[in-house]
């Protein structure tokens, strides 16, 4: 990862006032090597994470993409990805989505160091959607 987007994407993770998250995710979308948007994950939805909020088991692709506990009937989170992408499209022509690159990151909140994140099934689909196809995650 590009250590300029990375060091953005920690500061805002770990500035995220809402420290009542267990992990801390930050999403970056990156044009032409300048950063769109920049998000992290969030206790609150969206119409459109709720779209993309399947378990593996009602995936109509299958595959071994990792699977979000917080995907559930009750209650489906805002994820950094797709928060991170709905930020971007009010800022960039859906052609140009093609052309950019997203970059995820999860952080220890103590530590800050860094920890694997992987979009999970919901944000993969919505990342197709979205039509962004490199994809770099911690």
């Amino acid at each position: 990862m590009e250590t300029k987007i990375l060091a953005q994407m920690v500061k805002l993770a770990l500035e995220k006032k809402d420290n009542s998250s267990r992990v801390l995710h930050a999403a970056a979308v990156v044009y032409k090597g300048r950063i769109i948007s920049i998000a992290t994950n969030g206790h609150k939805s969206h119409p459109i994470q709720k779209m993309y909020g399947r378990n593996r088991s009602d995936n109509p692709n299958g595959g071994e993409r990792a699977v979000c506990a917080c995907h559930n009937t009750k209650a489906i989170y805002l994820h950094a990805e797709v928060h991170a992408m709905i930020k971007a499209y009010a800022q960039i022509s859906e052609s140009k989505f093609k052309r950019c690159s997203l970059y995820v990151i999860r952080v220890n909140r103590e530590s800050g160091d860094l920890m694997f994140s992987k979009p999970c099934d919901g944000c993969m689909d919505a990342i197709d959607e979205f039509g962004i196809n490199k994809i770099y995650h911690s």
